[in-house]
């Protein structure tokens, strides 16, 4: 029987390549059982059914490019289920963290069936592999993309230039003097004494100094303009009045959600992107130098694991659905960008070898092909830094967790 063997590299690649994320996601379900954090739980389900998509979108790209898609698994490790559908065997494995999707081809040194070779990867054009490699990308810019549309429509996000009252919150020794004010949760701040308000460093500046004096606050509740009058007391050096604010939330129709949530993808990619480099070196800094406190702005900086993103996601949940689908629209965002980098075993590697054979093959007018084991040293040296981020980044998540701007 003449069956499918995987190039050299592949079952530790396969290994490696899951390590961190599939350890991450166990000790991200354990810690939400053990604290009874149930949100844990869940935002681990969603962070698993995200990388599924992930691979989905392999899987839809192939095979709409011709190419055979022989395997497409839910989980890693011994099968528990699979069934056979066409050409490609779909099934569950025991542990349940993340999948894969197997493309017969992949490298010119995977030895496949001559019956298979016209419909694998490496036999396909160049822009079908580009299209096949970056779909996992592009599902996850799909994927924010959609859920901006939901937040816009139906929750609301954040107006950006706007401060409102959350909550009264008196303060350590049990003065409210927000309360003894007239302050009411959702009323917006408009103004303290004449100056207008439209972040919340603004608010803290315009009441620093203030600690002892009647303040005016000019506030809007519904349609109405009040005046209230507020004496800050002196806590920590500033004024403060006993209130948790944050950003009002505003809607759009559903056709006007759309342009918005374009807008606001070119927004986070754009910040997504030129944060990378900040977060690659933050977190660099992190590992080498361990005396960074856990409330340094370098480690808020840092990259996160699957154990962090749950954490920071979970204590977002309990603030509303809104802040939880924005942080799933920043992580889908940087994973998709992050994911295109040139690197071995990232996609983006698959994709700038197929931008280099199309070049070599104009150059040489004949079809050209990349020698994928001149490739392996490099991918095992990649792929071992890439499980010790992973394992180091966990630990960070534990002991020296990134502050949460949620309580």
């Amino acid at each position: 029987m003449n069956e499918i063997s995987p190039s050299p590299a592949k079952p530790l690649e396969k290994w490696l390549r899951n390590f961190g994320f599939s350890i991450g996601l166990l000790l991200a379900v354990f810690a939400g059982v053990i604290t009874g954090h149930g949100y844990v739980v869940l935002i681990v389900v969603l962070l698993a059914l995200m990388i599924m998509l992930h691979e989905f979108g392999h899987l839809v790209a192939a095979k709409l490019s011709g190419m055979t898609v022989t395997e497409y698994f839910v989980g890693f490790g011994p099968k528990i289920w699979s069934t056979k559908i066409h050409e490609t065997e779909y099934g569950v494995k025991a542990f349940l963290a993340g999948g894969y999707v197997k493309i017969p081809g992949m490298t010119n040194i995977e030895q496949v069936p001559e019956s298979l070779e016209p419909l694998t990867y490496r036999n396909a054009s160049t822009s079908k592999k580009l299209i096949v490699v970056s779909a996992g990308s592009i599902v996850h810019f799909v994927i924010a993309f959609v859920l901006l549309w939901i937040a816009l429509t139906f929750i609301g996000v954040p107006s950006g230039n706007s401060v409102n009252v959350q909550a009264l919150s008196p303060l350590a020794s049990g003065a409210d003097p927000a309360r003894a004010a007239g302050l009411k949760p959702n009323d917006i701040i408009e103004s303290v004494q004449g100056h207008s308000i439209h972040s919340f460093g603004q608010l803290v500046s315009s009441l620093h100094g203030e600690a002892g004096k009647v303040v005016t606050i000019t506030v809007l509740r519904g349609p109405k303009r009040l005046n209230l009058h507020v004496r800050p007391i002196e806590v920590g050096g500033g004024g403060k009045i006993g209130i948790l604010v944050g950003t009002p939330s505003v809607t759009s129709s559903a056709l006007g959600s759309i342009p918005r949530s374009f807008r606001w993808v070119g927004h986070y990619l754009s910040v997504a992107a030129n944060s990378l480099g900040t977060t690659l070196s933050s977190t660099w800094n992190v590992l080498i130098h361990p005396s960074v406190s856990s409330h340094s702005v370098i480690n808020d900086q840092r990259a996160m694991s699957i154990v962090g993103a749950a954490r920071i996601a979970s204590e977002a949940a309990r603030t509303g659905p809104g802040p939880v689908l924005l942080i799933f629209v920043e992580l889908n965002l940087f994973i998709g960008i992050f994911n295109m980098l040139p690197l071995p075993i990232l996609d983006g590697s698959h994709f700038a070898i197929a931008l280099y054979e199309k070049i070599r093959s104009l150059i040489r007018n004949s079809p050209y092909r990349a020698d994928f084991s001149k490739l392996i040293p490099l991918s095992y040296i990649m792929m071992t830094v890439f499980v010790i981020l992973g394992v180091s980044l966990i630990y960070l998540d534990i002991v020296k967790p990134i502050n949460i701007p949620f309580r």
